[in-house]
């Protein structure tokens, strides 16, 4: 059975941990390196270009078997 000393104890241990918790999350972010702009730069032209390459081959693919389904090419 909880006395009122450890009913105090239990909310301050709570509010501790609360605002400690945004602490740390802060001190965190502060030890983020975030990237640079030629390194977000190039990364994202490979990305984009990935994407367009990976739209045209499924497109293309697409397009064939429907070629092939309507009997053009086979």
């Amino acid at each position: 059975m909880k006395s009122k000393n450890d009913v105090k104890t239990d909310k301050k241990v709570k509010k501790t941990k609360k605002n400690g918790f945004f602490k740390n999350v802060i001190n965190e972010l502060k030890k983020v390196k975030w990237p640079d702009k030629k390194y977000m730069v190039k990364y994202s032209v490979a990305t984009f270009g990935t994407i367009i390459f990976t739209c045209a081959y499924f497109s293309l693919v697409t397009a064939l078997f429907a070629l092939i389904k309507k009997g053009i090419l086979g």
